[in-house]
C-alpha cells in the first residue's frame, strides 16, 4: 500500500550566487507600502519591485534543459524598493550600472519601451537561506529579450505579501510572447480565500 503522506520534493533550479547572469525582465509591480521605521513620516512610499526570467548553464555551458528538451527558466524578484532617484535609495544602489535609470523606467507600457528591451545582467548573494538580487546593470544578450516570456494565462493577485502584511498592488507590467500587458486593480485577480 502506498504511503498517503509520501510528498514528492520538487528541485526548482536556482542562479549562481556572486557572478553576473544574463536575464531580461518579465514582470513589475507598485504598491504603496508603511513607511520604513526611520521615516519622518507615516505617509504610505510608492515602492516597486521586479521579475527577471533567464537561464541556469549547465556544465557544457548551455542552457540546463527539461525532461522534454526545452530550456528551464529561472526567475528571480528583486526586494521591494522605494521609487526614488536618491543615489543613496536602495533602488539606485541596486541599478547601479545604469547613468539614467528613470530614461529606461519611462516607458513601461509599451512593448518597444526600453525597461522591456534592454537586457540586463543581475548579481545574487546568499542571504541566509535565501539569495537576493544586490546588482542590477546592462547586459549584452539580447537574444534573452526575444526568447524568455511570463506565462502568458498569468494574471497577478490584488495583494502581495510585504514586510510580513498583506498589500495592495496599484500597477503591475508583464512581458507575455503577445507584447507587454500592464494590469490596473481592476484587471488583477482576486486571492484565493483560506479555509
Amino acid at each position: 500500500m502506498a504511503n498517503p503522506f509520501a510528498v514528492e520534493q520538487k528541485v526548482y533550479e536556482q542562479f549562481p550566487n556572486d557572478e553576473f547572469i544574463d536575464v531580461t525582465l518579465l514582470a513589475y509591480f507598485t504598491a504603496d507600502l508603511p513607511p520604513g521605521p526611520l521615516a519622518d513620516t507615516n505617509d504610505v512610499v510608492p515602492c516597486t519591485k521586479f521579475l527577471f526570467g533567464g537561464y541556469v548553464k549547465g556544465e557544457d555551458g548551455k542552457p540546463k534543459c527539461d525532461a522534454t528538451g526545452k530550456p528551464i527558466i529561472v526567475r528571480k524578484w528583486t526586494n521591494w524598493m522605494r521609487i526614488s532617484n536618491n543615489k543613496k535609495a536602495n533602488m539606485m544602489k541596486t541599478f547601479n550600472g545604469f547613468d539614467n535609470l528613470f530614461d529606461i523606467l519611462q516607458d513601461c507600457e509599451s512593448s518597444n519601451g526600453k525597461l522591456w528591451t534592454t537586457p540586463y545582467k543581475i548579481l545574487l548573494e546568499e542571504s541566509g537561506e535565501y539569495q537576493n538580487i544586490i546588482k542590477i546593470k546592462p547586459g549584452t544578450n539580447e537574444a534573452l529579450v526575444k526568447e524568455v516570456f511570463y506565462d502568458d494565462q498569468y494574471i497577478p493577485y490584488k495583494v502581495v505579501k510585504a514586510y510580513g502584511k498583506t498589500q495592495l498592488l496599484t500597477l503591475a507590467g508583464c512581458k507575455f510572447k503577445s507584447g507587454v500587458k500592464t494590469f490596473t486593480p481592476d484587471m488583477m485577480a482576486e486571492p484565493a480565500s483560506e479555509g
